[in-house]
């Protein structure tokens, strides 16, 4: 794995201006050279989405960390996806009513889950799945959902409480102070 050259060489504004402008990014695995996006929101929500299916493993506390991982290994396969919908954005995994459009796309993806596997050492997808998750700005989506959250209008400010008679019909109907 190794990035593009030119980003190392860049001066801090050409590197602002990339970032601002959303300019995509090169990285090689193995034999082949892939343009990546920077990710977006849309991003962001399918990366959770995949994250939401890896297992989760408890690592024994007593136990060795090699034998560990050798015996959890297998159950993490989806990580090559997290990774690889990274690198391709939503954008482009965005499903279409191009049928050819879907095709190359999961072919693409499939290609580049392989060269993930067969091509980077646990270090370099370590370091380049860090490096994508830093480009994300998560801790920017954790404050404006927080926020979100406290000023949300759907929130219930009265309690009803509705009992039913015998008949269908209610019978008291009280409405208590705000929660």
């Amino acid at each position: 794995m190794k990035r593009n050259k030119k980003n190392t060489q860049q001066t801090i504004e050409q590197q602002v201006a990339g970032a601002i402008l959303q300019r995509p990014q090169e990285i090689a695995i193995g034999r082949r050279t892939y343009r990546y996006p920077r990710p977006t929101l849309g991003t962001l929500i399918l990366v959770s989405e995949e994250i939401s299916k890896l297992p989760d493993v408890h690592f024994d506390e007593n136990g060795s960390i090699v034998v560990e991982t050798l015996k959890h290994a297998r159950k993490y396969k989806g990580l090559y996806r997290v990774i690889s919908t990274l690198l391709l954005g939503s954008k482009r995994l965005a499903h279409s009513h191009n049928i050819f459009h879907n095709l190359r796309t999961r072919r693409t993806q499939r290609r580049l889950e392989r060269g993930i596997a067969n091509e980077l050492t646990p270090s370099e997808a370590k370091n380049l799945l860090v490096g994508l998750l830093e480009q994300i700005q998560c801790a920017d989506f954790f404050a404006v959902t927080t926020f979100l959250q406290g000023i949300s209008v759907t929130k219930p400010t009265r309690k009803v409480e509705t009992k039913t008679t015998a008949s269908g019909q209610p019978s008291e109907v009280s409405a208590s102070g705000t929660e």
